[in-house]
């Protein structure tokens, strides 16, 4: 019986393809940075980095949106390997809260630069379309919000590996009805 087995593992390890591994190699890891800034006051307040495996250097993301009718909520996917980037809850007259990630690095934690980096020009950023309702305000100043992480090291490396890539815009708003925008936040991301 030993001798058929023996046979048989080497047949199946001959009959692997070389295909099947280039698949496999042609899947990069890379990561996307996600960076959270507060709506009103524009202060960073932190972020964290996400692993991705995809085989792409483009930048997209797809959404699940759950309209509030007294709850509802909304979840962001990397749109090359369907991994998720955000869940957060959304509560009409109430306050959801982000699950996902579930915790981010502050602020202080971030290496800064010297000097600022330049603001990308409006073509470089893209707003996160979960609803062909989604609230973004009409007068979004990218200067202002861009302000807030542009001394970041991490942003600088980020956009030096993959400068093509979209910086990507989502407007996270917990509280909705009678909203308060104190609670709402910019989410940034940025795939290197």
């Amino acid at each position: 019986m030993k001798p058929i087995t023996f046979i048989l593992m080497l047949a199946l390890l001959f009959s692997c393809s070389e295909d099947a591994t280039e698949a496999i190699d042609d899947l990069q890891e890379s990561d996307v940075l996600m960076l959270k800034v507060d709506f009103t006051t524009h202060a960073f307040e932190g972020g964290t980095q996400i692993v991705v495996a995809e085989p792409s250097s483009d930048f997209d993301i797809t959404s699940s949106y759950q309209a509030p009718g007294d709850f509802g909520g909304i979840q962001l996917y990397s749109a090359n390997s369907n991994t998720l980037l955000f869940d957060g809850t959304i509560i009409w007259m109430g306050l959801g809260l982000m699950e996902y990630p579930a915790s981010i690095k502050p602020a202080s934690s971030f290496e800064t630069l010297e000097e600022a980096l330049p603001l990308p020009s409006a073509e470089a950023f893209s707003k996160v379309m979960y609803d062909e309702y989604a609230y973004y305000p009409e007068d979004m100043n990218l200067a202002t919000i861009w302000s807030a992480i542009d001394k970041l090291a991490v942003v600088k490396d980020f956009r030096q590996s993959n400068p093509e890539a979209k910086i990507q815009l989502f407007l996270y708003t917990p509280s909705v009805g009678i909203g308060d925008p104190a609670d709402w936040d910019w989410m940034l991301f940025l795939k290197n």
